[in-house]
């Protein structure tokens, strides 16, 4: 006998943690794995999947549910367990009155809910030993467990709010490197949430990304993409590289952008000649959740032909100093800085249409994941796959997915049905699925989006290359690295 005791519901209903405990819980394992899956499934309703991760401690089993059901018009966990018994291959459930009138969260809900769960968990902050919330590194778990449905519906919020519009425009800005768009703040205490989406037609070598520091903690979360995060030692410039100009840069000091009022640029301060040397790279990839210590000064090399474009989601503190710096190489300034370009977003007449486009990029990575769980789960089932979804499963691994392979064929997928052609290449299922996740898109904001992929399609700028370690990786972002280094000294 085994019986569900426990249970934690997450706030955005994204996922329920459960803990099962059994007497015999070793000879049991195999049926928990085999049957756990079905556990909360509805008997009258063969459109309901549930997909599971596993994790075993000690004699605890810990499950995460992800509950999508297609003929809803949204993503509906099943929430609310009492409790649920298991003997032999027999699960039986009760639920509460409660479960058939689910309601997802509201736009405004979820907005709410992450400026509180931040400012809560910012309380624990120190910004002298950058330890935060939970004993963790900087305030990267401030944002730990925020969804991508989440962020979503906190991005609607927004984008209906004419307030919150307003903000998010005046303090989102745009450059040749990346955009950046403002969600929310505490003016309290200090910290604050954007989402920068990285030019899938530049790198970061030579532009607004050289080596820089911050005048705060960092914690950035990488939705989709992924980059080489180099740290480096400020040095004399004479100290120990003589003519080597490789490592030679000009420092700035860049004035905070909360002080430029109404400027499209940000005023600098020529501080000389240093040398940065890189200490350390390390690749963070997709999903990952890291800190940048204040004291570090860093660069970010985007590798878009790879990885394809890449969106974060940036968390950070108050300020600790009043500005910043940045390094920049001589000869690709040719002479010396008085500002640095950045368009403020309330200067550009296309911002909510920007905004969109970045809530339907959201969309299509959340679109993205739940896809590639669908056709797991079929796949783990023994249901047939159609050639065209075995190809989809395979291709969901690779690191610019979205761009090569997804883009492309919902493209297909659109033109198809506005000329009542019938999708031969999905299942019924699949279909239906497909058509619920893209009515909930904005389809100018989509169309947009895609006829820009299929640009940068034709212009070579994806790879399908696939390397077979981690180090033939990193060995690519080193040449570039090295290579663009030279060109520019």
């Amino acid at each position: 006998m085994l019986t569900i005791t426990k249970y934690t519901l997450h706030p955005d209903h994204s996922f329920l943690e459960t803990s099962c405990h059994s007497s015999d819980f070793q000879k049991e394992l195999h049926s928990i794995f085999n049957n756990i899956k079905r556990i909360f499934q509805s008997n009258d309703s063969s459109d309901t999947l549930i997909i599971v991760s596993s994790k075993i401690q000690q004699n605890t089993f810990n499950c995460t549910r992800h509950c999508l059901q297609a003929d809803e018009n949204h993503i509906m966990p099943q929430v609310n367990i009492i409790s649920c018994t298991m003997q032999s291959e027999k699960f039986h459930r009760i639920l509460p009155p409660s479960l058939n009138e689910y309601t997802p969260e509201s736009n405004q809900a979820a907005y709410e809910r992450i400026y509180s769960q931040i400012t809560e968990r910012y309380i624990n902050f120190d910004p002298i030993t950058e330890i935060g919330y939970g004993n963790s590194a900087g305030i990267t778990s401030n944002i730990e467990g925020i969804s991508k449905k989440s962020l979503i519906g906190a991005m609607m919020h927004i984008r209906d709010n004419e307030l919150l519009l307003k903000e998010c425009r005046s303090n989102s800005r745009s450059a040749p490197f990346f955009d950046k768009f403002y969600l929310m703040s505490n003016k309290e205490s200090g910290w604050n949430l954007r989402l920068h989406f990285f030019n899938a037609k530049s790198n970061g070598l030579g532009g607004e990304d050289s080596p820089h520091y911050h005048r705060w903690t960092l914690a950035s979360q990488v939705l989709t993409g992924g980059y080489c995060n180099r740290n480096y030692d400020e040095q004399s410039s004479e100290q120990i590289y003589g003519n080597n100009h490789r490592h030679i840069y000009d420092k700035y000091q860049l004035a905070s952008t909360n002080s430029q009022g109404a400027s499209d640029s940000r005023d600098v301060k020529s501080l000389g000649k240093k040398a940065m040397i890189p200490i350390k790279a390390e690749i963070f990839d997709r999903d990952s959740l890291n800190h940048f210590p204040i004291a570090l000064p860093h660069s970010v090399q985007t590798m878009p032909r790879y990885f394809g474009s890449t969106v974060t989601f940036a968390h950070t503190s108050a300020s600790q100093y009043p500005d910043s710096f940045s390094f920049k190489k001589p000869k690709e300034l040719g002479k010396d800085l008085d500002s640095l370009p950045e368009k403020r977003a309330d200067n550009d007449p296309k911002f909510k249409e920007n905004f969109d486009k970045a809530i339907v990029t959201l969309q299509l990575l959340k679109l993205q994941d739940e896809l590639k769980s669908v056709l797991e789960m079929k796949w783990e089932d023994g249901e047939k796959l159609t050639e065209y979804e075995r190809s989809h499963q395979y291709d969901s691994y690779e690191r610019n997915y979205l761009e090569t392979s997804l883009l492309s064929a919902l493209a297909i997928y659109k033109m198809e049905k506005e000329n009542n052609i019938p999708h031969r290449e999905f299942s019924s299922y699949t279909v239906k699925f497909l058509d619920k996740a893209l009515a909930s898109m904005n389809q100018k904001a989509l169309d947009q989006l895609i006829e820009n992929n299929q640009f940068n399609i034709e212009e070579g700028l994806f790879s399908v290359e696939v390397f077979n370690s981690h180090e033939e990786l990193m060995e690519k972002f080193d040449q570039e690295f090295i290579d663009g280094l030279d060109r520019r000294s």
